[in-house]
């Protein structure tokens, strides 16, 4: 049984995440240019301008992903899950804006269907019109412009909803939602399949909306069921703020800032590389976000949770038969209580430089006691936790990209907390967590440019990214540990660094790496399906 649902797991990942790829961008010599014509004159007519990007077969836009640009789809079907900012025109196929979908403009399908989910932001009008009134032929009995177009308002989709003493309720439990399975594989689980609500922050929500997020699946090695029950209401339209709290019985990791837990799982199935470390934890928490803008909020969470260790029990992989996975480490168990503050900044999406912009993200956590005031639990410890990233455009054809991130803490901070660096999206010349400590600098910057800048006249080579990356970071542990502040034991002639070239599709996000750290040692060849950062 397991040997079965191991293998339809990775047909499944390895269709979903490789063959989009290969197809994703249109060739516009295909389609017949007076309709693509006639689309842009009609329905993205953009005073502002703002870029339009084609795609060619059934495109997704995922959930947290946000496209600056307007979304021309031909011959395949678009589903949103994430935000446009522009308007979202198929041709000879069908839409369907999903619960947590957003678009700021207008979602017109020509010859297909609109399907807007109960919950999803549709700015503008959702249109379904006719290929003539594309073609601008005319009747014969009229001089009138043959146009079969349904319009269709936001607040038709509206109707489902039910009002309870000034709070909506909404069911947002719809298994039609594929997004929303859990599918995953790694060694302290196996396989793993679930259904998964995602808790989501929206801008501008109305005051007294509540919805339940959550998940429920069933790992098939460990035999273990997982689950999260919670639930977030808005308050303060004005302000944005909102309030929620959840119940848990997690399988976490503190790395998934490494890699995605897709890229994850091919790795496990395909070549026995699991790059997360993996304990339970079992308890529940309270949380304030407030969205002070689209681009930035913060976060005050109180969490309790009870920590305990997770052991290997698969060690299966369509290849490398003849090695294991590494052991899951052992982490400090016991019960944690802890507060939490955490702010997110990001510009990347901004339709006015979509190719620039500056992430943030800072996380200050207080175990054991804050400001004096004792939060009780096995555990007394502060973290602290700053990753700043810029992306530059340099020309039309060329970026830089830069990050910093820093981490330190206060006291005896657990294992699973300590910060660990080396290999993928670290360090990559180095070994895999090569280096480990209570302390940790990191710098990652690439150099990316266009193949059709470099090789015009070498059809193939042009049709690839190229990009140069330089790493240098260190990971240690302080002498003196009563204050976050101390970064003793530390010398900038200490710092590892590496550099090198990837090899990289147009997205960015398949390619191929080659690294050589500076102090000997040979050279590392990583494969990744998601950004280096």
């Amino acid at each position: 049984m397991m040997k079965l649902i191991t293998g339809l797991m990775t047909v499944i990942l390895f269709a979903t995440l490789f063959t989009a790829n290969l197809f994703s961008q249109l060739d516009l010599d295909r389609i017949d240019q007076e309709t693509l014509d006639r689309v842009k004159e009609k329905y993205l007519n953009d005073p502002h301008w703002m870029e339009i990007k084609y795609f060619c077969g059934n495109k997704v836009i995922k959930k947290r992903e946000k496209l600056p640009y307007h979304v021309v789809v031909v011959g395949g079907d678009l589903t949103i899950r994430g935000e446009i900012e522009g308007s979202a025109v198929v041709l000879f196929g069908n839409v369907r804006v999903k619960s947590s979908g957003y678009v700021n403009g207008d979602v017109i399908s020509v010859d297909g269907w609109v399907d807007q989910a109960r919950g999803a932001w549709v700015k503008g009008e959702a249109l379904e019109i006719s290929s003539r009134s594309l073609q601008r032929s005319y009747s014969r009995y009229s001089n009138r412009e043959i146009r079969r177009t349904r319009h269709y308002s936001r607040s038709s989709f509206r109707r489902d909803s039910r009002y309870r003493h000034g709070v909506s309720f909404q069911n947002y439990w719809s298994v039609d939602d594929l997004d929303n399975f859990l599918l995953r594989y790694n060694r302290v689980e196996g396989g793993f399949i679930g259904f998964r609500e995602p808790r989501e922050h929206y801008h501008n929500w109305r005051m007294g909306h509540l919805r339940p997020f959550g998940e429920i699946g069933y790992g098939f090695e460990n035999k273990d069921l997982r689950y999260q029950i919670g639930g977030q209401l808005s308050t303060l339209s004005s302000l944005n703020l909102f309030l929620g709290g959840e119940y848990h019985d997690f399988t976490d990791t503190q790395d998934a800032w490494l890699v995605s837990e897709s890229e994850n799982s091919v790795n496990a199935l395909f070549v026995k590389k699991d790059f997360f470390d993996y304990y339970r934890r079992n308890g529940f928490s309270f949380f304030a976000v407030q969205e002070l803008t689209r681009d930035f909020k913060i976060k005050v969470e109180y969490r309790n949770d009870d920590y305990s260790n997770m052991f290997n029990t698969s060690n299966w992989s369509l290849f490398r038969g003849g090695h294991d996975f590494r052991l899951n480490p052992l982490i400090d168990e016991g019960n944690m209580r802890s507060l939490s503050f955490s702010i997110n900044l990001d510009t990347r999406y901004d339709a006015r430089t979509p190719e620039s912009g500056w992430y943030l993200n800072g996380t200050a956590e207080f175990a054991g006691q804050f400001a004096g005031q004792e939060l009780n639990g096995d555990f007394n410890f502060d973290r602290y936790i700053i990753d700043l990233r810029r992306y530059q455009s340099l020309s039309y054809s060329e970026n830089l990209d830069l990050r910093v991130r820093v981490g330190s803490s206060r006291g005896n901070i657990p294992q699973q907390f300590l910060f660990d660096l080396g290999g993928v999206s670290t360090l990559p010349g180095y070994n895999f967590k090569e280096f480990t400590g209570d302390r940790m600098v990191l710098f990652n910057s690439e150099y990316r440019t266009d193949g059709e800048w470099l090789f015009d006249d070498i059809w193939f080579l042009d049709h690839f990214h190229y990009i140069l990356f330089a790493n240098t970071g260190l990971a240690w542990f302080a002498q003196d540990t009563s204050s976050p502040f101390n970064f003793d034991n530390f010398e900038l002639s200490d710092l590892k660094t590496d550099i090198g070239i990837a090899v990289a599709n147009r997205d960015g996000n398949v390619r191929v790496n080659f690294a050589r750290r500076l102090d000997g040692g040979g050279l590392n060849v990583s494969f990744r399906i998601h950004r280096h950062f």
